[in-house]
């Protein structure tokens, strides 16, 4: 009896584990859609804190949530409207440059008149031995491989980027999405904590929002100005580039290749280090001194834990990572300091229970006494 009682426990552990397993497996497996899903919730957050100014003004909350997201599109598909004509201009600008047909010609010659010098047969100008035939092929196999996943991730991306704002706008119209799914699916006992704890990671989750907005414009108004200062042209345009990209970690330093592009192609000698110099302070001081401090004001998050988090979330998870590193701190967070309350508040329970012993104590003592 002993041995199967011991048989059924040794099962029941090897059970559970391979469930444990299972569910990892299966929680890896559905990553990308459960970080596509988490960053639907915080744009809708962010969609509806937009919202919140013109539901105040009366305006139906349909017609303000779908102003907000209409509006949103339209600033990206102006972005980009306006940056595809300036990157053909300076291509263009390039072909002076670049050799036209004769000068490739003889470039060619040049070559082929190499290669007969060297090689045993007079009768080619350019002669290619079949190691060298081999490697071209190979060459070309890895590009044509190269462009087809380039092809497929680029529309992979594209098709999540149109998941990813259904998402947001089925979440931001569904009033109260998120409260009515955990009273839906939390236990009874738990129910009232977690209502708790979302309604305050979602507060400061819009906190952090509007001082991300406020970075923005920082970044927009210092980056025209200097550039304006620089001389560098379409310094507006920059301007809106870098404000936008300012908002993600390091994004500046992407927002500042088109403008470095833009300076050794129109300006002197000098304009390209200004420029560096000018992106190199707005990196700096946007993404280690602007953005703690006021993520710090906006969420209570310490400047140091809001650094880590988006490193970390940026790293593991990529552009979507950074949408849900702070809100996932903030969760942690007002879970650690819950922990900390409850510890406090049995502390000084147990403290006043002695306390009340001891006077008890006490006044037996004193009775015995007397």
């Amino acid at each position: 009896m002993n041995a199967f009682l011991e048989d059924m426990k040794a099962t029941r552990f090897w059970m559970t584990g391979l469930i444990f397993v299972g569910i990892g497996f299966m929680i890896w497996k559905a990553s990308a859609m459960i970080i596509l899903v988490l960053s639907a919730v915080v744009i809708s957050i962010f969609i509806e804190s937009m919202a919140e100014y013109l539901i105040r003004l009366r305006i139906p909350r349909f017609v303000a949530i779908m102003g907000v997201f209409i509006l949103v599109l339209l600033i990206m598909a102006g972005l980009i409207v306006s940056t595809i004509p300036v990157i053909v201009k300076e291509i263009a600008a390039l072909k002076p440059f670049l050799p036209d047909g004769d000068q490739l010609e003889k470039i060619l010659k040049i070559f082929g008149s190499n290669s007969t010098a060297t090689s045993s047969s007079s009768d080619s100008l350019l002669v290619l031995s079949p190691d060298v035939v081999q490697k071209l092929t190979t060459s070309t196999k890895d590009i044509t491989q190269t462009a087809f996943r380039l092809v497929t991730s680029t529309l992979g991306g594209f098709a999540n980027m149109v998941l990813l704002s259904m998402l947001s706008l089925y979440l931001a119209l569904e009033d109260r999405a998120v409260e009515r799914l955990i009273r839906a699916t939390a236990p009874q006992k738990s129910e009232v904590y977690i209502l708790s704890l979302w309604n305050r990671v979602r507060s400061k989750t819009e906190g952090w929002f509007r001082g991300q907005l406020i970075i923005a414009l920082i970044v927009m108004v210092f980056t025209y100005s200097g550039l304006l200062i620089i001389g560098v042209e379409y310094a507006l345009l920059l301007a809106l580039l870098s404000g936008i990209l300012g908002i993600i970690p390091f994004g500046i330093v992407v927002a500042f290749l088109p403008a470095l592009g833009i300076a050794f192609a129109h300006g002197n000698v000098l304009t390209p280090v200004y420029v560096t110099i000018l992106y190199g302070l707005l990196q700096y001081t946007t993404d280690y001194i602007v953005q703690p401090i006021l993520t710090k004001r906006s969420t209570g998050l310490p400047p140091l834990l809001v650094i880590i988090s988006m490193v970390i979330s940026l790293t593991l998870f990529g552009i979507l990572g950074f949408l849900i590193s702070i809100p996932t701190a903030l969760f942690f967070l007002e879970v650690t300091n819950d922990i900390e309350k409850a510890k406090k508040k049995s502390n000084e329970s147990r403290k006043s229970e002695m306390e009340e012993m001891e006077t008890v104590t006490e006044i037996e003592s004193e009775k015995d006494y007397s």
